[in-house]
């Protein structure tokens, strides 16, 4: 049993390792997290006591990334994921943002809850539509600006016979 609890000191020194809390305005805490975006960006959530209660949120950031990806998480197949995962994860949505409320008893496990919801809802990029693959003429222009310092698009030339 020894080393299982030496196992475990040392898992939950090296996670510590990784989160940072500092205060904000108005009563808030800003967490970062160990978990990450797919970008690499550290998720970052916000925390506030109300009297015995905590709200954790994510301040609308992974909506927000979502629709900079392109995700309408009002549509198709990414509001059926987008309605599961809140439900799975307990989360609610005020003012583009989402949250979650709970003891200040809980405060560890609404933190944990809300970073991986906010890892799994960032997957939801992958159903994205790619953007279209450039035209040919974009195509030709970005070979020219590789090859050249001065490029200049739509450019109208005149040869000798008028065309």
């Amino acid at each position: 049993m020894a080393f299982c609890d030496e196992l475990i000191t040392s898992a939950l020194d090296k996670i510590s390792e990784q989160w940072t809390c500092r205060p904000l305005d108005d009563g808030w805490l800003l967490i970062t997290t160990g978990h990450q975006y797919s970008d690499g960006d550290y998720v970052e959530l916000l925390a506030r006591r109300n009297n015995q209660s905590v709200v954790v949120t994510d301040g609308g950031e992974a909506i927000a990334r979502l629709d900079l990806a392109g995700v309408n998480i009002d549509l198709g197949r990414a509001k059926d994921l987008w309605r599961r995962l809140l439900r799975a994860h307990e989360l609610e949505v005020h003012n583009e943002s989402l949250s979650t409320e709970g003891t200040v008893a809980e405060v560890g496990t609404l933190i944990d809850n809300m970073a991986n919801a906010i890892t799994n809802i960032d997957g939801m990029r992958l159903l994205a539509t790619p953007p279209p693959a450039p035209r040919f003429a974009q195509r030709v222009v970005t070979f020219f600006q590789a090859e050249f310092e001065y490029v200049e698009e739509g450019l109208n030339v005149r040869t000798l016979n008028g065309y």
